[in-house]
């Protein structure tokens, strides 16, 4: 996490060192999102235990700890709170509440802050999904790129239990979906404060609720039960609240005819994922980076930085944008445009996992692609296909479930 944090600043610092840029910031929008991160760390970056139920696909519960790296998570208020304490560390960078962006002589020239132009060579809209600046130049028709959206209705419900040593076999818990005969998901992460912070997910209306009835509910219709188990143990839940995604959403800067000079626009408010798959802040960082990489290629006011930045900008997203939409396209109630070959690749990708369980290097290289380390092809090489072809040639043996224990060793 840190590592994406420090690469997202230096990245942007390259491209400022020594001109005018003014960065801003309204409300929490940008804090909106991060409870996929833990997601991300926990689930793709180090899944001690992926329980992936046992459906159609045959897929079961296995230990994989090493066959992925270290992990850290935190709450997003902490999160927050230590996004802001090292953005007052950066010399350059000044954090201020905008009203609108200025647009002068068909560039955008700056920002309005309490009713003061703040003049700048290059703004960045990084301001999240519901971007006031999108709507804006939308609405005076300065700037209105394409839209695609695809509908899964994601449902989260949070909340925390204390944490001791003895609680759980492992360092955390995710429970997975199995499609297409489960669609539910849970995660029980350890952050500050020796606490758990617990997530059940659903999609298409399927929400989990917040009372503690509901919540156990809910956790006992999971394909594991440990999540239960873990409730029960340390339960009931604290501080439980409710977070709704209805889509994926994509704002195609890249197919403008005649972007405004003067104005990128990378993170969220460019391309918000559907958060469970954790893509979202790596995708931002390597966008911030292709953007230091076209500064320093046509210079900061060029009015070609806007269409060659996005064009580059948009190479990023489309694998996680595949990776995320396609596999929200499982569920038959999912709404929107569907790419050519969507079913025939999650098909190849439900073998992939299935092969994950009995082969570590498989894992590595499956984890690495979903946290956009390598790209989707690394899934087609003939090393991986040889292994997901073996996997499949064994039978559709039912991996045994091994369940995490909760609760001290010896524990009923």
């Amino acid at each position: 996490m840190i590592a994406t944090q420090d690469l997202l600043r230096a990245e942007l610092l390259k491209s400022i060192q020594n001109e005018r840029v003014t960065k801003y910031t309204k409300g929490n929008t940008k804090y909106t999102t991060l409870c996929s991160l833990c997601f991300l760390v926990s689930f793709v970056s180090n899944p001690e235990y992926a329980c992936y139920g046992q459906g159609p696909f045959d897929l079961g519960v296995c230990r994989r700890g090493s066959a992925v790296a270290h992990n850290t998570t935190f709450s997003v208020p902490s999160w927050a709170f230590l996004h802001k304490q090292g953005a007052r560390d950066v010399p350059l960078l000044r954090v201020l509440d905008h009203d609108r962006v200025e647009v002068s002589d068909g560039r955008v020239a700056g920002v309005v802050v309490d009713g003061e132009v703040r003049r700048a060579d290059l703004v960045v809209d990084c301001s999240g999904r519901s971007s006031r600046v999108a709507h804006q130049l939308e609405s005076s028709r300065l700037l209105a790129p394409p839209v695609t959206r695809v509908r899964i209705d994601c449902a989260y419900a949070s909340g925390f239990l204390p944490r001791t040593a003895g609680d759980l076999e492992g360092s955390f818990l995710v429970c997975g979906t199995s499609p297409p005969t489960s669609f539910r998901a849970a995660a029980a992460l350890p952050v500050e404060g020796d606490r758990w912070m617990v997530t059940l997910a659903g999609v298409h209306g399927d929400v989990p609720g917040t009372t503690e009835g509901d919540v156990l509910e809910f956790a006992h219709s999971l394909l594991s039960p440990a999540v239960a188990q873990l409730v029960e143990h340390a339960g009931p839940l604290s501080g439980v609240a409710s977070y709704r995604f209805p889509s994926s959403q994509r704002r195609h800067y890249e197919k403008l005819r005649h972007p405004l000079p003067g104005l990128v626009t990378l993170g969220d408010a460019s391309c918000s994922f559907n958060p469970i798959y954790g893509q979202g802040m790596a995708c931002a960082a390597l966008q911030a980076a292709a953007l230091g990489e076209t500064v320093r290629e046509v210079g900061l006011r060029s009015e070609q930085l806007p269409r060659r930045f996005h064009r580059r900008a948009a190479r990023i997203i489309d694998a996680p944008w595949a990776i995320a939409v396609g596999a929200d396209f499982l569920h038959p109630q999912t709404t929107g445009p569907k790419a050519r070959g969507t079913d025939q690749v999650n098909r190849y990708i439900m073998r992939v996992v299935r092969a994950t369980h009995t082969s570590v290097e498989l894992a590595r290289t499956f984890n690495r692609v979903l946290n956009l380390v390598e790209p989707t092809t690394s899934l087609a090489r003939p090393s991986v296909l040889a292994r997901v072809l073996a996997s499949g040639m064994r039978g559709r043996r039912r991996t045994r479930l091994d369940h995490p224990r909760v609760g001290p060793p010896g524990a009923a």
